[in-house]
């Protein structure tokens, strides 16, 4: 599968004035753009089979008792579904 972040050839989108030169990568905000919709897209596929999604929550609430109850919950998920892959390394 191919996930195509829209970046023209050169990754440049802005011409200069005068010069026969561009700048302006795009390649990181096309990026972005992309694995941005492709969360939301699978967090709608994950509530349409009953499954409630896990985000981590942005840091700029921090200090809200409720966001950290949320990151302890995120990060505790995480260590539960990551853990047992380092677990099998050693």
């Amino acid at each position: 599968m191919v996930l195509d972040n829209g970046a023209p050839t050169g990754d440049t989108i802005l011409p200069l004035q005068g010069s026969t030169s561009k700048t302006g990568p795009f390649s990181t905000l096309g990026g972005a753009m992309v694995m941005n919709m492709l969360r939301c897209e699978v967090a709608q596929r994950l509530v349409d089979r009953g499954i409630e999604p896990v985000f981590l929550p942005s840091h700029q609430f921090v200090g809200s008792r409720s966001v950290e109850d949320q990151l302890e919950y995120f990060y505790g998920q995480y260590a539960r579904r990551v853990g047992p892959l380092y677990a099998r390394q050693g």
